[in-house]
């Protein structure tokens, strides 16, 4: 696990290249947001990552980071796809054979550069950095529905494809690609299925999730659809087709109550079957601090239900409440006394997308006040 230290010496190097290379960053301060970023693509990777290759894969994954949001920002705020059909080119290119381009005008290409560039070149790793390549094609492809949807409205959006395609934008199996090319072990094949399969439905209720945080955003300053508003026009109860001011805002907000109560329900949906795949990977053990039981880490009061926990009148009768409690979440105690918890090789990536989730919904700031 890398320091904070380290988290933030990776942080200070995105943003210098950034700096260097005159990106245009829009959301705030390079060295603030891969700071936070950082911690969450450190809790991504999985343990099988080699300690000599941690920092760089955390540095690939800040690429990752902000090449998704060159390409997603220059979607949403300016309506136009030149970072992505930069991004097209480049994956054409090396699908072909050829070295990525030394100079190119595409802040996209630059910052994925870095990425294909420094992935391992041994032989044995081909299959897995055929795989990263069609990870990133999958997110493409998700960028270009969005496109299609939003920009050029050459789709008549549908909550079906939505859910489909959109989703592909919010993927982690590129991430899933990085940790194995850089792990001395080559992945299990049953335990690689039943991680691409997980990490779908993961990135699933990140999508629906973000739907719900981001959607005063889009209404008000995108107009951009999501599936919280692409429900309410399959419902009949919302239509909407221009940014709207605050008092209008307010009232779509309240016709659309509905549409967020079912895309909160299906992002949970779709994070209990993501930990529960996930959780029929190997175990390990490791000693758990007693804050860690109960930190907002693993979002237990938010998300209680994906955590197993239980209540207190239903625990049985006769038995310690705390061990119970324990025992829910796959602690164990030692025969020396430690608190131990078994956790599968991914227990930290449902985690983390646990907290993403939580946070994105902040759900009563979305209820109309009376």
């Amino acid at each position: 696990m890398l320091s904070p230290t380290e988290i933030s010496a990776s942080a200070d190097a995105v943003a210098r290249f950034i700096e260097k290379n005159g990106i245009k960053f829009e959301r705030g301060n390079p060295v603030t947001f891969f700071n936070r970023l950082g911690q969450v693509h450190v809790d991504l990777t999985l343990p099988v990552v080699s300690k000599e290759h941690e920092e760089t894969v955390l540095l690939l994954k800040n690429y990752c980071g902000l090449w998704t949001a060159l390409v997603d920002d220059e979607m949403d705020l300016h309506g136009s796809r030149t970072e992505l059909d930069a991004t097209i080119q480049l994956l054409v290119d090396c699908s072909q054979g050829k070295t990525p381009p030394a100079e190119s005008t595409s802040s996209a290409v630059r910052t994925l550069k870095e990425v294909l560039t420094k992935l391992p070149t041994d032989p044995a790793k081909a299959q897995l950095r055929e795989a990263f390549y069609f990870d990133l094609w999958v997110m493409v492809n998700g960028f270009v529905y969005e496109d299609c949807i939003n920009n050029k409205a050459t789709l008549v959006a549908n909550s079906t494809e939505y859910a489909r395609y959109s989703a592909l934008t919010a993927s982690l199996k590129h991430y899933l690609d990085l940790d194995y090319l850089f792990s001395k072990e080559e992945p299990d094949p049953a335990a690689y299925r039943l991680m691409r399969k997980g990490y779908d439905h993961l990135a699933l209720a990140i999508k629906f999730a973000s739907d719900i945080g981001s959607i005063r955003r889009e209404l008000k300053n995108e107009y951009n659809l999501n599936l919280v508003t692409i429900l309410g026009m399959e419902e009949g109860t919302f239509f909407a087709t221009h940014r709207l001011n605050d008092t209008k805002l307010k009232e779509a907000l309240s016709l659309l109550q509905p549409q967020l109560d079912k895309v909160r329900d299906l992002a949970m949906k779709e994070l209990t079957i993501g930990r529960d795949i996930l959780e029929q990977l190997p175990m390990t053990q490791g000693v758990v601090k007693t804050e860690e039981l109960t930190s907002g880490r693993d979002t237990q009061e938010q998300l209680p239900m994906t955590q197993g926990v239980v209540k207190t009148e239903e625990l049985t009768s006769g038995r310690d409440t705390q061990e119970q409690l324990l025992m829910a979440q796959g602690v164990v105690k030692t025969e020396d006394g430690d608190t131990q918890k078994r956790r599968s090789m991914a227990q930290d990536v449902v985690n983390t997308v646990n907290m993403l989730v939580a946070s994105y919904f902040e759900y009563d700031r979305f209820r109309a006040k009376k």
